[in-house]
């Protein structure tokens, strides 16, 4: 998967200078906000490590638009972000005095989500974009039952309705009558009660603490017209970027990170992080993003 030109700017603006994020103390404490997909890995790394180090670390959701809003104001040490940052927010983050600079920490997988009874196991690209933008409104037009399709979404403070207003929303837009909601949870909990929904979670959210998938929610098959169909619980699909839904989950620092934040981040990115990483339903970071990791000054 292609990623923006962002990256590279974030690096130039911190290449021949170095801000440390930050220090070796006692008793330290590291503040996180952001990403609601990343809040239960994230909090499950803090839990781990806090054990193995004297560190406090606060953890909070509420989207990777808060996240790098807090970030930019100087109120955390780490932003987690199911997106990149926009330029206009790197500029601003400058304006202020911060240096963002930008680590992948895993990859997800965005699943289309539906009620099981809908009759419909799988859709392509261009049929998730009718559906979205209301073109198509009845569960029928795409080999299901006579009933309407009512759509489930995110707000625009999270990541993942960016990540798919980006994939799906350039030309025809969304329709008005999605229906917005604050967590990929509160989509679950939407799609499991009403036989005519449809909604989009980070694949990781479908998953118990065994790693089974929920089986009250059935997770679409995706393609691409003249590809075959992939499920976001295809590992190697997902892995290998066949799944069509795929992207990099950032953490945000002011400055390449140093100290206890540094320590952090390692062990996210360590054999131990990958297992948590595993457990929650998300993949590990390729080494492709790894290039891009290396790029921003993330050497591990």
């Amino acid at each position: 998967m292609k990623l923006s030109t962002k990256v590279w700017l974030v690096s130039l603006l911190f290449l021949g200078f170095r801000c440390e994020s930050g220090t070796e103390q006692q008793g330290a404490s590291i503040i996180i906000k952001g990403s609601d997909t990343e809040f239960e890995l994230v909090s499950d790394f803090a839990t781990v490590f806090e054990e193995q180090n004297d560190v406090v670390i606060s953890v909070e959701g509420k989207g990777s638009s808060t996240g790098i809003e807090k970030l930019i104001e100087g109120e955390v040490d780490i932003a987690n972000s199911s997106r990149e940052m926009t330029d206009e927010e790197i500029e601003k983050a400058i304006e202020n005095g911060v240096t963002p600079v930008q680590a992948i920490i895993a990859t997800d997988a965005i699943a289309f989500i539906s009620h099981p009874s809908v009759g419909v196991d799988s859709l392509s690209n261009i049929q998730i974009k009718r559906i979205l933008s209301g073109e198509i409104v009845n569960w029928n037009e795409v080999g299901g039952k006579n009933r309407p399709i009512k759509v489930y979404g995110r707000n625009r403070k999270s990541g993942t309705f960016k990540f798919i207003e980006s994939r799906f929303a350039q030309d025809a837009g969304f329709s008005e009558k999605i229906i917005q909601l604050e967590s990929n949870q509160a989509i679950i909990n939407a799609v499991m009660r009403d036989s005519c929904a449809i909604g989009y979670v980070g694949a990781g959210f479908l998953m118990d603490e065994n790693g089974k998938p929920n089986s009250e929610i059935w997770a679409m098959y995706l393609y691409t017209e003249g590809d075959r169909a992939y499920s976001p619980y295809e590992r190697t699909a997902v892995t290998n970027g066949d799944y069509p839904l795929i992207r990099p989950l950032y953490q945000y620092f002011n400055g390449t990170p140093q100290g206890i934040i540094k320590q952090f981040l390692e062990f996210e990115l360590s054999e131990e992080g990958e297992k948590i990483i595993q457990k929650h339903g998300y993949f590990n970071v390729s080494s492709y993003y790894e290039s891009i990791n290396k790029k921003n000054g993330i050497l591990m």
